[in-house]
C-alpha cells in the first residue's frame, strides 16, 4: 500500500503528463482535480444522471465495456457494483492513469483497462458484451456512424451520451 507522500507524487506525475480529468478522492483525501465540479461533462455530475440507468440494469454479473473510459471513473463503479468491466480508450495516457487508480482503490474488482481503437481490427474480434457505455465519447470520433455499427456489432444495449450544439438563444 502506498503511502499519502507516494499517492501524491503519482497523482502530480502523472497530471503533469497530461491533466487529470476525473475527480478521485484518494486515501488521505488526496483529490486528482480538487474543487467542486460545476461542469455537466464531469464525472461527478454525469454520475447523478447516469446511476440511476446502471441500477435499472442490474449490471450484477454482467459483462461491460466502457468505450472512451478516459480515466477509468464509470468503469471502476460499474466494477463496484458487481460488473465485469473493461475500460478502454486510444488515449495511453487516460488509461496508465486508471490503471494507477485501479491498483490504489480497485484492485479487487473485476475490470481491466486496454488501449483500444473501436475502428481497429482487434476490436471487431472482441467477444460480445451485455452493455456498451459510452459517455462523452461519439462526438469525439472521426465518423461516428461507423463507430455506432462497430459498438453494435459488439452489445446489444449501448447507453450514449455526447454535447449537442446550442440552437437559438443561449438562455
Amino acid at each position: 500500500m502506498m503511502d499519502e507522500q507516494e499517492i501524491r507524487k503519482y497523482v502530480d506525475a502523472l497530471g503533469k503528463e497530461q491533466k487529470w480529468n476525473h475527480n478521485y478522492t484518494l486515501p488521505g483525501g488526496i483529490q486528482t482535480v480538487p474543487g467542486k465540479q460545476k461542469s455537466h461533462g464531469k464525472n461527478l455530475i454525469k454520475l447523478t444522471r447516469v446511476e440511476p440507468l446502471l441500477e435499472k440494469i442490474n449490471l450484477q454479473g454482467k459483462r461491460v465495456i466502457d468505450v472512451g473510459c478516459n480515466e477509468g471513473f464509470f468503469t471502476l463503479k460499474m466494477g463496484s457494483i458487481g460488473a465485469e468491466v473493461i475500460g478502454i480508450d486510444v488515449d495511453k495516457n487516460r488509461i496508465a492513469k486508471a490503471r494507477f487508480i485501479k491498483n490504489l482503490i480497485g484492485d479487487k474488482l473485476n475490470i481491466s483497462f486496454e488501449v483500444q481503437d473501436i475502428y481497429s481490427q482487434e476490436f471487431s474480434e472482441k467477444p460480445r458484451y451485455d452493455l456498451c457505455l459510452c459517455l462523452g465519447f461519439i462526438h469525439r470520433v472521426p465518423d461516428p456512424f461507423r463507430a455506432l455499427a462497430a459498438l453494435s456489432d459488439r452489445t446489444d444495449m449501448i447507453i450514449l451520451e455526447w454535447k449537442a450544439l446550442k440552437h437559438g438563444p443561449h438562455d
